[in-house]
């Protein structure tokens, strides 16, 4: 069954449940009218206006008397295919209006640089009007379009309440959706609500601009979006393509959007663009994309470049799959970003740098995870960034010549790096030069920063594993890394940086800490393995002043080391004093320092040995 087939049974299955009793026409009707039953609402046909719906003849004016005469009703296009453009509902008269296409829209051929709102050429305007409700099945008709990126098939302007439970659309020469303010040339009333349910556009060929592209709203759902082959030249310009987020000017605005799924396969320049704008100046992080919510993003990239690129966008969280063809290509770039929380997976083989953060802006109080696998250049490229954590693995680097897991660079701005944790695996896998590398002549610093609980596995050397570590950033439980059997001989470490012993036996350190930077630094030890043993014991009677002396034995004591003893039963003021006096071999002595003879009960002797 082809799509078109699938499509028109699904809305009508839709739409009979929204128009309630009201009994619709089937897809293969033409009626001047549906029939009802009695007091059902009247449902009004665009054939009984004078549509044609025959592909050929420009239904426009048929159309726009069909929903003015049904303002708050329902109006119906039947079967067929409906020419038009610059349809528009306009204004409070329209509230309610439900529109119902069982037929297809098809957007007429744009004559030169005609437009028909905002400065662009639109097929169905909705403008300034509430609880409007809209069954679309559309048609861009793009080999007929003029070379122009502003041939869109449905326009919200200042709406609100908007729903729409399915979006069909395909060969698109501009966007499938565009949503701005009620004027959108300048600043104006704000869309508010919009509720789309199932969005499906599509292009036989890779073109047009855009899916959905939002320019300004207030609250905005997505249940599930899939824009396949909408992005390509056009006006010999790379189109984003997928869905694009993208207020231009300072007084458009987004908010509180949320997607709860998305599937893009494009051959634009990004597949899913968030690109805010700075309402003062970027120092002041008054961007005006805010809230934005993903819960399942799904974007393979096509074409020759492109990657997703996420920038001035406040509170953003998002779960992203990333994966690419031919020429290699970056996956995901985000830039000022302030408190986003982002979970992705990027996968080559057509990656360069997985993730790049922060290349001219700052991205702030984050939490990031991702796993990046078969990359040509860098897993992740980390510029601006503080307070925050990178959680996650990179792997399978496609090339062996300058392929570094992890990358830091301050790209001529001398950046430091503040408070951020790397939690980040990047074992040795058999081709990437480093783990992590600081670029010399053009490195960040650190303050505050720690290096955790990752695995660096399967390096020759500290050096091949890391280079360039400057101060500031401390090492913690890595593994392959911080721990050995003695104290690092090479490498630079940093204050604070510790080596845990991976053999250790009774009687020797945890590990080490470095207590003054350099290469290799300054190491004290810490955490001497405490040697223990006890034996049964039955104190003489002693007299004032008199002692006694045992000994027993601790395997692996030293002259020199610390001892501590204790005794099971009350000492009734008897005073234990405990030392190493052979090697393997702690004397307790037992001193009775009270003015009376005292004669303990026996007991167990415990002794423990530390070493400084």
């Amino acid at each position: 069954m082809d799509e078109e087939k699938i499509s028109r049974r699904t809305m009508l299955v839709a739409a009979a449940g929204a128009v309630s009793t009201t009994m619709l026409p089937t897809a293969n009707r033409g009626d001047d009218r549906a029939p009802r039953h009695a007091g059902a609402p009247e449902v009004l046909n665009a054939r009984a206006f004078g549509a044609k719906g025959d592909g050929v003849t420009d239904d426009t004016a048929a159309i726009q008397a069909m929903i003015d005469a049904g303002k708050g009703k329902t109006v119906m296009i039947p079967d067929g295919t409906f020419i038009h453009a610059g349809v528009l509902l306009s204004g409070a008269t329209y509230n309610g209006t439900t529109i119902v296409c069982y037929g297809e829209l098809k957007l007429r051929p744009r004559a030169g640089a005609e437009t028909t709102f905002g400065g662009a050429f639109v097929g169905l305007i909705i403008k300034d009007c509430d609880n409007v409700t809209l069954y679309y099945r559309g048609h861009g008709n793009r080999t007929n379009q003029t070379n122009n990126q502003e041939c869109h098939l449905v326009g919200i302007a200042g709406a609100t309440n908007f729903h729409a439970p399915i979006f069909h659309a395909r060969e698109v020469r501009g966007d499938g959706v565009y949503v701005g303010q009620s004027d959108w040339m300048s600043s104006s009333t704000m869309p508010s609500r919009l509720a789309f349910g199932q969005v499906i556009v599509t292009n036989s060929a890779d073109d047009g601009r855009n899916a959905i592209s939002v320019i300004s709203v207030d609250g905005m759902a997505i249940d599930s979006l899939v824009s396949y082959g909408v992005g390509g030249i056009v006006e010999g310009i790379p189109m984003p393509g997928g869905l694009d987020i993208e207020p231009n000017f300072g007084y458009q605005a987004v908010s509180d959007l949320v997607i709860q799924n998305l599937h893009v396969i494009s051959a634009g320049a990004t597949g899913f663009a968030v690109l805010g704008r700075a309402v003062t100046n970027d120092g002041v992080g008054d961007w005006n994309i805010r809230r934005v919510t993903v819960g399942n993003a799904v974007v393979k990239l096509t074409g020759s470049k492109g990657f997703l690129f996420w920038r001035r966008v406040v509170d953003m969280k998002a779960n992203v799959t990333i994966t690419a063809l031919g020429a290699a290509k970056q996956g995901l770039v985000i830039d000022d970003l302030d408190r986003p929380n982002i979970k992705a997976v990027i996968r080559g083989p057509s990656i360069s740098n997985g993730l790049s953060v922060g290349n001219s802006g700052w991205v702030s109080d984050f939490r990031i995870e991702v796993d990046v696998y078969n990359y040509s250049v860098h897993g992740l490229e980390i510029c601006g960034v503080r307070r925050g954590t990178f959680i996650g693995r990179v792997y399978g680097a496609t090339s062996a010549s300058s392929t570094f897991a992890v990358q830091t660079r301050s790209q001529g701005r001398g950046l430091t790096q503040t408070d951020v944790i790397y939690s980040v695996d990047t074992p040795y896998d058999g081709n990437n030069a480093r783990a992590f590398r600081n670029e010399p002549g053009d490195s960040v610093t650190f303050s505050g920063c720690r290096w955790q609980n990752a695995d660096v596995t399967g390096y020759a050397t500290f050096p091949v594993a890391f280079e360039n570590l400057t101060a500031g950033i401390t090492k913690v439980n890595l593994a392959g890394v911080t721990e050995a059997t003695t104290a690092p001989s090479n490498g630079t470490w940093n204050f604070g940086d510790t080596v845990l012993n991976k053999a250790p036996t009774p009687g020797a350190h945890a590990g080490w800490i470095c207590v003054a930077p350099g290469t290799p630094g300054t190491w004290n030890r810490f955490g001497f393995t405490t040697l223990d043993n006890s034996a049964p014991y039955d104190p003489p009677s002693l007299t004032p002043g008199a002692g006694a002396t045992t000994a027993v034995t601790v395997n692996g004591a030293a002259l020199g080391d610390h001892a501590e003893a204790s005794f099971s039963g009350d000492l009734q003021g008897i005073t234990l004093t405990a030392y190493v006096s052979a090697a393997n071999a702690v004397s307790i002595r037992f001193q009775n320092g009270t003015a009376g003879t005292l004669n303990l009960a026996s007991g167990t002797l415990r002794v423990r040995v530390t070493r400084p």
